[in-house]
């Protein structure tokens, strides 16, 4: 199971970032392209996968 969130407050607000804690520890930003985070509207158009950059 993929474990997601969007932020709603604060600096990262309307960004979309990924819970790897069960398998690194770790919560992630989705990005684009290595420097813009993902919006909600971009993580709709893709594959939640394809924005992790690993």
């Amino acid at each position: 199971m993929i474990t997601g969130g969007l932020i709603v407050t604060g600096p990262h607000r309307g960004t979309m970032w990924f819970d790897a804690r069960a398998t690194c520890d770790q919560v992630l930003p989705l990005n684009l392209d290595g420097r813009r985070a993902a919006s909600f509207a971009d993580w709709l158009g893709r594959r939640s996968m394809d924005l992790l950059g690993w």
